[in-house]
């Protein structure tokens, strides 16, 4: 358990083992907190899709399988640098939705047609979409590990380890949205794409950025804390564009069309 001093919130070192005393401190577990309980809302409400449509093809199998090497990277990445256990349980979680949601593109997009008698070619189709509506959830993961106050020996061979992991983890989040970004540009839409996973992603990111940056300021904190910066607020940058694709390619109302 951890050891804390002075006048600090006694139920968050019990339950979350992290020292909270200052107004700020407190402010930074807020913001980290609504980060997180906006990552898994945010997750949900696709997985009741596919339930709902009985269909994955939204999907990309390898965008779902880069999402899960993600996932266990940055759990990886936790517990190579001592993470505390809130972050390990919350980022398991995440390694179980994505994995659950590879099963359900297993079962809805190659055996469920057999049974069903869908031709292979929609099953064809539905294997070279790519859809990015799961890449927030790359974004969460990686912005669970960084929520520690607390942390190894920068010098010790394991949190070199879990930092060069948290680097591979972040290139990977902040590039997730690329494929997407040139996709709607060369359709001139964004129909398929879900714009509540993008305002999540975005509210999710921005809150936990924050958090980082009222836990402490200084530049060594900040530094071992930067490669699950960058892969949260380089996200952010691309969710942005991807929000302003929405805007650009947003279809004209059917009665507004009739009115010409």
């Amino acid at each position: 358990m951890v050891t804390c001093s002075g006048d600090y919130v006694h139920w968050i070192a019990k339950v979350f083992g992290e020292c909270v005393v200052t107004t700020r401190d407190k402010l930074s577990f807020f913001f980290g907190i609504t980060s997180t309980l906006i990552w898994m809302w945010a997750q949900l409400p696709q997985i009741y899709i596919n339930f709902k449509n009985r269909r994955a093809d939204g999907l990309s199998p390898y965008f779902l399988l880069f999402l899960i090497l993600g996932d266990v990277s940055n759990l990886t990445g936790c517990l190579l640098t001592n993470g505390l256990v809130t972050q390990v349980i919350t980022s398991t979680f995440f390694c179980c939705v994505d994995g659950f949601c590879m099963l359900q593109y297993i079962y809805f997009e190659w055996i469920h047609p057999k049974l069903c008698g869908r031709d292979n070619e929609s099953i064809l189709n539905s294997e070279t979409t790519i859809d990015d509506s799961y890449a927030p959830i790359i974004a969460a993961s990686g912005a669970v590990v960084a929520l520690a106050s607390s942390y190894p020996d920068p010098y010790s061979k394991d949190y070199i380890k879990g930092i060069l992991i948290g680097w591979i983890s972040g290139i990977v989040y902040s590039s997730s949205r690329i494929c997407q970004i040139f996709k709607n540009y060369q359709r001139k839409e964004t129909e398929g794409l879900s714009i509540q996973f993008f305002i999540s992603a975005w509210l999710g990111n921005g809150t936990y950025a924050v958090s980082i940056f009222l836990k402490d300021s200084h530049w060594g904190y900040i530094w071992m804390q930067f490669p699950w910066l960058v892969g949260s607020m380089g996200p952010m940058i691309l969710d942005f564009i991807v929000l302003m694709q929405f805007m650009r390619y947003k279809k004209e109302p059917e009665d507004y069309e009739s009115l010409k």
